[in-house]
């Protein structure tokens, strides 16, 4: 099996494992659009980034979602550039918000980055974090300088920005830690009402 093949398979079974948490923690069900055999959500996921969808009072939100094992860096990752030139989630989110925003591009209101620790009970989420798409990109665009960058091995360039840099910046973020939520979206504005 291919690494993209294995790497799907586990994030589809990863958001399986922490969907119920999430789904606290967003106060709302969520719903994933990975693994699915359904041509026009592989296209919104393609194209727009979506993962999944968070329905609200009979309303839905479209989110992103990544999880990352191990890590714990307590950090937003965006890929920033690819070695074939191909367009990025930066260079696509940038777009849509920004510089074509009258133009009805889609784009996942919410951005959730999340860590995990597999344990000999199975996958344990060590800490999520959730934003408004807008406000991460806003963040990014302001302190692009700034920001740090990680090249990886394959040649992509990755953007990071800490969950409590967003937070000292005065970012509408949700921080959870080790089954807790830290502190909660100014107002519960991007959650909800």
């Amino acid at each position: 099996m291919s690494n993209f093949k294995e790497d799907f398979k586990t994030a589809v079974s990863v958001f399986l494992d922490f969907k119920s948490e999430i789904s606290g923690y967003l106060k709302s069900d969520i719903y994933s659009f990975e693994g699915e055999d359904n041509q026009i959500l592989n296209l919104f996921d393609k194209y727009a980034g979506v993962d999944a969808m968070q329905i609200i009072d009979e309303k839905v939100r479209l989110l992103a979602l990544r999880f990352q094992k191990d890590k714990g860096y307590r950090t937003f990752t965006i890929r920033l550039s690819r070695p074939s030139g191909q367009k990025t989630e930066y260079e696509k989110r940038v777009e849509a918000i920004f510089t074509k925003p009258d133009e009805g591009y889609v784009y996942p209101y919410l951005t959730l980055q999340g860590y995990y620790k597999e344990t000999t009970s199975g996958r344990e989420l060590t800490s999520l974090a959730a934003i408004p798409t807008k406000d991460l990109y806003n963040y990014l665009i302001t302190n692009l300088l700034s920001i740090g960058r990680n090249k990886a091995p394959d040649g992509n360039t990755f953007l990071y920005v800490g969950f409590d840099a967003l937070k000292a910046a005065g970012a509408r973020i949700l921080i959870c830690e080790n089954g807790s939520e830290i502190n909660s979206l100014k107002g519960k504005i991007a959650i909800n009402k």
